[in-house]
């Protein structure tokens, strides 16, 4: 779906310190645009003096009125009490939002969009601010928009039962410009709108609430400013997997999400619980891998989970027939014993940390894997079957943990609680880089000063980074997103020169001396020096995997490179790179199978990564 966008006055108001309790848009909770461009006021009662608070806007594709795993992000922002709009003079119009009150406990920022950044049928977004308490308040921006002459007006049926079908999404692709994309959902009454260009589009449907229908595709042409009408009918699975999910008392769980894969084609279905616990899926005929786990719920956008059980069972194989229904009862159970500890970064907690635990069968040799994530506050609690635990390892992308083998030899009996076994963790140095300096009067470093890199297209964390300078004036990015990057620094008062940066990065380069000067009647810094990062390597993503992995890496030089692959007790396994390569960046990817193309088991394997001087090891989970 394109960036699609809206013109936000965003004012909010500090009277609860740390703490969001309400949002306005015009007053309102509930606020329609009916035409374009528009001025909405975003208001609050968040902050305090120098808080910060994400904004960020959804599309609610399934129509309930609440932000969940259905719904796409079609904005995101860092919006800091005391870090203003930082502009191009050039570019009066554009720039990186920021805080325009100039006063302590509220926010205030005006955003822009031209006319392609909106929606092309009638949809309603939801905006949620959060706060540094994990606090947040949302509120609704209808849209109603008079369109122009050539547009499409539909209906989306069961074909058997010429049913009409709400909240059913209706995706539209330029047959010839694949990345031009245009989203319709189904009114209560199963009817949509949308506006498109002359051309022909691909056609599809997916429906995030009623998960018994197929998917249907189909392709129209859109020719002169006339009316296309579309009557779309879709039809039922055949056949279904579907049960209940419970605790061992019998009381539903709520919220689960149940994973499912064919194992031939490796289409994933997934589905959440109802309140009684209930799932029900249509699928085609196949085998299925049916999984529970707290990791796939993670994957799957779910943070939900009951802390201290497991799903049994975690993992089963079901094989469908044609017009079958298959039900798989899921039970809920406590672990007898927990493995406990803490995951810092300098001191402080370090959230949503994956920690996996791996017992070997002493017959078998096969892993049994156990996980869990921490929490906000950097605490976990592993639960475990007892017996004797050969390693305990923590991952988070974006950062390394100490001891990087994990812990080891641990023997726990049942209804043992084990700790601390705390992990301490130091940022990664990434693929690309932005850094330099800011100085002030007579060249002195300026401490303290914000800098932000800013990338419009990438609607996510990783494109809006803020960070402030150390006191030798100095600042780093770590850049996960290729593209287009605008770097400007900000201090209360004071120009900067220059405005804005402009740079392009693209895994392997990194930028360095992007300086800035922020006191008034300085000169221009210069374009800074484009670099070859060093030697350097990204855990690998996904992280854990259950079809493919990709392991990014720097060589700083040409050099002949090895990458084998271990087991948890150091017996190497296979090879999936011996081989000369040249400088710059590399990219190896990785099925889970060995040189002779047998697949691996289920488990934590060990990577290393030996190049020139240069030897990395770091951990890869296989979960199919």
């Amino acid at each position: 779906m394109n960036r699609q966008g809206i013109c936000v006055l965003l004012l909010f108001h500090a009277f609860i310190a740390h703490a969001v309790t309400s949002l306005h848009i015009n007053n309102t909770s509930d606020h329609t645009i009916t035409s374009v461009p528009a001025t909405i006021v975003l208001s609050c009662d968040a902050a305090s003096s120098g808080n910060t608070l994400v904004c960020e806007v959804f599309v609610d594709m399934n129509g309930n009125r609440q932000i969940d795993a259905h719904d796409e992000r079609v904005q995101y922002l860092n919006l800091v009490d005391g870090l203003g709009w930082i502009r191009d003079g050039d570019l009066i119009e554009n720039g990186i939002p920021g805080d325009e009150t100039g006063r302590d406990g509220c926010i205030r920022s005006t955003l822009r969009f031209g006319e392609h950044l909106r929606p092309y049928s009638p949809q309603t977004w939801i905006i949620r601010m959060t706060d540094a308490d994990q606090t947040t308040a949302c509120a609704l921006l209808n849209w109603d928009l008079a369109f122009a002459p050539a547009r499409l007006t539909g209906s989306v049926r069961d074909a058997d039962t010429d049913e009409l079908l709400p909240h059913v999404l209706v995706r539209f692709r330029d047959a010839h410009y694949p990345e031009i994309e245009r989203l319709a959902i189904t009114d209560a009454g199963g009817k949509f709108v949308v506006q498109l260009a002359n051309g022909e589009w691909q056609v599809s449907t997916t429906h995030p609430l009623k998960k018994e229908y197929r998917r249907t595709t189909t392709c129209i042409k859109v020719r002169e400013e006339k009316n296309v009408p579309l009557d779309l009918r879709v039809r039922r699975y055949d056949a279904f997997i579907d049960g209940c999910v419970r605790f061992e008392d019998g009381s539903p769980t709520e919220n689960i999400t149940v994973a499912l894969q064919n194992r031939t084609t490796l289409e994933f279905y997934s589905i959440r619980t109802d309140q009684q616990g209930h799932f029900k899926v249509g699928v085609e005929p196949g085998c299925y891998i049916v999984t529970t786990s707290h990791y796939y719920s993670r994957y799957l956008g779910n943070d939900y989970w009951p802390d201290g059980f497991f799903a049994e069972p975690a993992v089963d194989t079901l094989h469908v027939q044609e017009g079958q229904i298959i039900s798989e009862n899921i039970t809920f159970i406590g672990y007898p014993a927990a493995i406990r500890g803490s995951c810092l970064l300098d001191g402080s907690p370090l959230a949503d940390v994956l920690i996996q635990g791996v017992a070997l069968d002493p017959v078998t040799k096969k892993q049994k894997l156990y996980q869990t994530f921490s929490k906000i506050d950097g605490s976990y609690a592993l639960g475990i079957f007892p017996h004797a635990i050969k390693s305990v390892i923590a991952q988070k992308e974006g950062y390394f943990a100490t001891p990087l083998a994990g812990f080891h030899g641990i023997k726990v009996d049942e209804g043992q609680i084990c700790q601390p076994y705390d992990f301490q963790f130091i940022k990664q140095t990434g693929l690309m880089k932005l850094s330099g300096f800011v100085y002030g009067s007579a060249r002195q470093p300026a401490a303290d000063v914000y800098v932000v890199a800013y990338n419009i297209w990438e609607d996510g964390p990783e494109g809006h980074l803020i960070t402030r300078t150390d006191a030798n004036g100095y600042y780093s990015f770590d850049i996960k997103v290729e593209g287009d990057w605008q770097i400007g620094a900000h201090r209360e008062g004071a120009d900067s020169r220059p405005e804005v940066y402009y740079k392009y990065m693209s895994p392997g380069l990194q930028y360095d001396h992007l300086d800035f000067h922020v006191s008034e009647g300085s000169d221009a810094a210069g374009s800074g020096q484009l670099l070859l990062s060093d030697f350097n390597f990204t855990p690998h993503f996904p992280n854990p995997f259950f079809k493919e992995t990709v392991i990014d890496f720097v060589l700083p030089k040409s050099s002949h490179t090895q990458i084998k692959l271990f087991s948890i007790d150091g017996d190497e396994l296979t090879t999936l790179l011996d081989h000369d390569l040249s400088s710059g960046y590399q990219k190896v990817r990785w099925d889970g199978t060995d040189h002779a193309g047998n697949l691996f088991a289920n488990g934590i394997y060990l990577c290393r990564i030996e190049s020139h001087e240069h030897t990395r090891i770091l951990p890869i989970t296989l979960l199919r």
